[in-house]
């Protein structure tokens, strides 16, 4: 398989289904909305009409996030990676600026997750729309209870057998053998490292190496 310029492509990544099961009512409220005013333009009801066409926008967006980050698939090359925007166009990040891979967990109560993130030398990082597991540990070692700033039970191989844990293996891979031993991800390895805009205190104690294996040297913080 080639892209565009005949770059072959390596792999392409599992997105996040489960937003479509967000899509399914965005479209639904869509459609009634768009029936709605038409029903009340036939009935000549101009009141309706503008209340539905003002409700309008508001699942349309919604509908094109949720349906873009559900059916569009990462795209690994030999020279490049490639992820969705929100609601229109690519990222594309060229492996030779790459200089962090690895998961990033976000915590927030009930709202806590994990996220293949790659960094580039300079900047944040780049999140990239892979399914994430859903949780952090097999059943029966989990944390029973999400809240902010509670140390999880995590099993890093549990993670790595994941579809974002195994993207973050095969990027990493690539990015290495593409820039050599020398090159950014070798030499920097800013998941370790990075500080990321949003993150909890207990945030970077969940951090490790493109290959998930290395814990991050700043259980109790990050470096800037």
């Amino acid at each position: 398989m080639t892209r565009d310029g005949g770059d072959a492509v390596l792999a392409r990544f599992t997105p996040r289904r489960y937003m479509l099961i967000m899509a399914v009512p965005m479209a639904v409220l869509a459609m009634l909305l768009l029936a709605g005013a038409i029903t009340a333009a036939v009935n000549n009801q101009p009141i309706g009409v503008l209340w539905c066409v003002v409700i309008l926008p508001v699942p349309v967006p919604l509908l094109v996030i949720c349906t873009r980050l559900a059916l569009l698939r990462v795209v690994l090359t030999a020279t490049h990676l490639s992820t969705p925007r929100i609601l229109h166009g690519w990222t594309t990040v060229p492996l030779a600026e790459i200089a962090g891979v690895g998961m990033h967990y976000h915590s927030g109560g009930r709202a806590a997750s994990w996220c293949l993130t790659v960094w580039c030398a300079q900047g944040s990082g780049i999140g990239i729309n892979v399914e994430p597991p859903n949780h952090s540990a097999p059943r029966g070692q989990r944390t029973i209870l999400k809240r902010p700033n509670r140390p999880l039970q995590v099993n890093w191989e549990y993670l790595a057998d994941s579809p974002a844990g195994r993207a973050a293996q095969l990027i990493s891979k690539q990015v290495t053998d593409f820039q050599g031993p020398g090159g950014l991800l070798a030499t920097q390895q800013r998941q370790l490292t990075a500080r990321v805009i949003g993150s909890g205190p207990t945030d970077a104690a969940y951090r490790k190496s493109p290959v998930l294996l290395i814990e991050s040297p700043h259980p109790g913080g990050v470096a800037g």
